[in-house]
């Protein structure tokens, strides 16, 4: 017998304009971009993204709850707000081959308030150990400059 994988995985995590789970898969639009730009630092960008993940929860984990936790840091690894906690679970199909992981897609509607421009990272912990994570900038929109009028 093979042996199955006895801990939770996240292989893939990824920033987006937009996404969506929904029937087992992931819907994205937008995706893999590691630079935000904010009209007005501190404050919020101008509109909600997206954390784009997949979870594979092993087979000896279905049909069991776990607790996602998203969590946004700075670059000295302070945390910025709470942490976004997600009770999960992952049912076995009828039929499934005993030892066969399950792959989970979440996407989570983001908009949190950015206190300067720096990198920042959202980590994604589940049971305490933190399974995957990205990093991107923040950088305040720059208005171009417009030369006054010639008189």
């Amino acid at each position: 017998m093979i042996d199955e994988p006895d801990d939770f995985d996240v292989p893939y995590m990824f920033l987006a304009d937009s996404a969506e789970a929904l029937g087992g898969k992931l819907y994205v639009l937008g995706g893999g971009w590691d630079h935000l730009l904010i009209p007005t630092l501190p404050g919020p960008s101008i509109k909600p993204f997206a954390l784009a993940l997949g979870v594979m929860v092993p087979y000896s984990h279905t049909n069991r709850k776990f607790v996602l936790s998203i969590e946004l840091v700075d670059a000295d690894g302070n945390q910025l707000g709470e942490a976004l906690q997600l009770g999960l679970d992952s049912g076995r199909p009828p039929g499934l081959t005993p030892g066969t992981p399950q792959n989970m897609p979440v996407a989570i509607a983001m908009n949190p308030s950015f206190p300067a421009p720096a990198r920042y990272s959202i980590a994604a912990r589940i049971d305490g150990a933190i399974k995957k994570s990205v990093s991107f900038a923040v950088m305040p929109i720059q208005t171009p400059f417009v030369p006054p009028a010639p008189h």
